[in-house]
């Protein structure tokens, strides 16, 4: 998960923009040079649609104020009202962008414990007073210049379940047997079987 928005009234107006966080904006969405903005296309997670937004910011004193426009479409698609969520995730083999609609707390996805580090997989325990255990990823996902550190995974049964669902499906896309949106299919079957 890249980005988190708690929307507002405004967010769900009719007027189709919602104002993103700006420390997030600017961290892990493309730069911008221009105020014009770039289109950006973000698969949705639930829904079989690829939203077209435009990323865009205001000039707000000495600071930026970043909007993604043309998102009424996508509010009214998830029946979102004040106090629900925006979440985006980026897939850190492709760089595409996947977005969700939450009505709720956002609960935590596998996609969010997904991070690409040098060379050791991470799997934090479920006692904080823990270290973490580093575990050799080339012999789980067969890949080594780059690796997954799963962050914040509890070690039970679902826990260990999501981390092999993960990694599975993480080389089944590396390998190009399993196309981005049957992963958000599987990924939401999963989660609705447990």
């Amino acid at each position: 998960m890249i980005l988190c928005k708690e929307l507002t009234n405004s967010d769900v107006a009719n007027i189709g923009r919602i104002v993103l966080p700006k420390r997030e904006a600017e961290a892990y969405l493309p730069p911008l040079s221009e105020r014009e903005g770039i289109m950006l296309r973000m698969g949705d997670m639930t829904l079989a649609v690829t939203w077209k937004f435009k990323f865009r910011f205001w000039a707000n004193n000495k600071s930026r104020m970043y909007i993604l426009e043309n998102t009424g479409g996508f509010v009214r698609a998830h029946c979102l009202r004040a106090g629900n969520f925006l979440i985006v995730y980026r897939n850190p083999t492709s760089g595409n962008h996947i977005v969700r609609g939450n009505k709720g707390m956002p609960q935590r996805s596998p996609l969010d414990s997904l991070q690409y580090s040098s060379s050791t997989l991470h799997v934090k325990k479920a006692r904080s007073d823990r270290r973490h255990s580093p575990i050799n990823p080339n012999k789980i996902i067969g890949h080594g210049s780059s690796s997954l550190t799963m962050t914040d995974m509890l070690y039970d049964l679902e826990g260990a379940l999501l981390v092999l669902l993960t990694i599975f499906l993480n080389r089944c896309l590396f390998l190009r047997h399993l196309h981005l949106e049957n992963l958000r299919y599987c990924y939401i079957i999963f989660l609705d079987y447990l």
